[in-house]
């Protein structure tokens, strides 16, 4: 089985550290222990050639397309989320999204879009809407 997160790595060599990153890492290490074919697609850089990250490297979008199971941590790249749309393309994946970071921003936000008192997308409305019914969310 293969499977493919979704986020944002931080280069090697550089200082930046993101609990979401180093959670997706840490699901990727487990899952590939167990063994599933289990990959990194850096969600904003459309050519991730050479990007790494200690053990692991970043693979091209392209391997989106031959994995069961998309787990999207933070978003798609937007050539995939233009895939994803199709009903045909949709039934070729399981999704899988996952909210990071504290309790109380997450259910705000989703609160407060919800009762009309902020105008920008909640997580659920640009993370699950989109792609209808069989999407799985973690908290």
């Amino acid at each position: 089985m293969k499977v493919v997160h979704f986020a944002i790595m931080s280069p090697e060599g550089t200082s930046i550290k993101s609990g979401m990153t180093e959670s997706t890492f840490d699901q990727i290490k487990y899952e590939r222990k167990e063994g599933l074919e289990s990959d990194f697609i850096d969600a904003v850089r459309p050519d991730p050639t050479g990007l790494k990250n200690g053990w692991l490297e970043a693979v091209d979008y392209h391997q989106a397309l031959l994995a069961d199971i998309w787990v999207i941590h933070s978003n798609l790249p937007s050539n995939l989320f233009e895939y994803i749309q199709k009903p045909e393309n949709r039934k070729k994946h399981k999704i899988v999204s996952i909210m990071h970071g504290p309790v109380e921003n997450m259910v705000l936000k989703e609160w407060s879009f919800l009762m009309k008192q902020i105008d920008e997308p909640s997580f659920t409305d640009t993370h699950i809407m989109p792609f209808g019914s069989g999407t799985l969310v973690l908290c």
